[in-house]
């Protein structure tokens, strides 16, 4: 009986501690991500982000490898938001167009990660690990855009959604000014490129 408690005990522990990590990861990567929305990337320093969240460089680099580690995870939980977010909107009997939709509204409300991206001259980041988080993760892209007839390999995948981090980028320098639905037609257009198919 003490050691069922014991191992209770212990797998609530590293539950707590797993979360509280979680938590200050966040923090981190958040206060960062202010930082950002007043002042450009090579001004913010790792000793300016210890400073405001209140922990060590050590504490620091015990969840990044350095500001740019930093930075691709804000990044990859855009490109993972926008997935999950998409998901949960997206009914069951959705078309394609409805999905796209739904995933281009979610990018459209990210406006000030663009103006971050752009002022810094990072837009490149986002493009690269859009191209990891495709190559990485289960083609969610094409689940999410009811295309199962599409069996594209990786590399053709990680084209796709850098064409479509592409379009996203210049709808933003046009101000958002085509209809999401128009955008949302072009994406589509994308995944039926003889270019894509096999």
């Amino acid at each position: 009986m003490i050691h069922l408690v014991l191992e209770v005990f212990m797998d609530n522990q590293r539950i707590h501690t797993t979360a509280v990590a979680h938590r200050r990861k966040k923090q981190i990567e958040d206060c960062l991500y202010e930082n950002l929305l007043h002042l450009p990337y090579v001004s913010i320093s790792i000793a300016d982000i210890c400073r405001q969240v209140g922990i060590s460089r050590k504490a620091f680099y015990n969840y990044f490898r350095d500001k740019d580690d930093c930075f691709n995870a804000i990044i990859d939980r855009a490109l993972h938001d926008s997935v999950l977010h998409a998901t949960e909107m997206t009914p069951d009997n959705a078309t394609p167009l409805e999905s796209a939709i739904i995933l281009l509204d979610y990018w459209k409300e990210q406006k000030p990660l663009f103006d971050i991206l752009i002022r810094n001259n990072l837009f490149h980041v986002i493009i690269l690990r859009n191209i990891h988080y495709a190559t990485t993760e289960d083609k969610t892209i094409l689940t999410l855009l009811s295309t199962p007839d599409l069996q594209a390999d990786a590399d053709i995948l990680a084209c796709y959604t850098s064409c479509q981090m592409t379009l996203t980028l210049q709808w933003y320098m046009r101000g958002f000014d085509t209809p999401t639905e128009e955008m949302a037609k072009k994406f589509l257009r994308l995944l039926r490129s003889p270019m894509i198919q096999e």
